[in-house]
């Protein structure tokens, strides 16, 4: 009796196809971290860098900014500081597009235990 490879081949198709592609937007929080390696706040805003990570948004310079007319400008920032003076890794979630200087505004701040 002759073997027929045909079911196997379907049943591997059909669980590749029914896979979810693991894919992050590029302004998604897991898209967007690291260990805050510079902070500076000027002009309204709060901008800092990350290293060791991931940046997908890929702002100008590497800049990631808060505005103090954020609603939780106060919070985010003193966990911006935290993280930076005992090296966490920070996660950012962004608007879904650069402003029109090429950096990234955030929405909010995770950090991870």
């Amino acid at each position: 009796m002759k073997k027929s490879f045909a079911l196997p081949l379907l049943i591997f198709v059909c669980g590749l196809l029914a896979t979810p592609v693991l894919y992050a937007a590029p302004w998604a929080w897991t898209a967007n971290f690291g260990q805050v390696q510079r902070l500076y706040p000027t002009g309204g805003k709060t901008y800092f860098r990350l290293v060791d990570g991931l940046t997908s948004m890929n702002p100008t310079n590497g800049y990631y900014y808060i505005p103090q007319s954020h609603s939780n400008y106060d919070a985010m920032i003193a966990l911006l500081y935290k993280a930076a003076e005992v090296d966490w890794r920070l996660y950012v979630r962004t608007d879904e597009s650069l402003d029109s200087n090429g950096r990234a505004k955030v929405r909010y701040l995770v950090v991870d235990f």
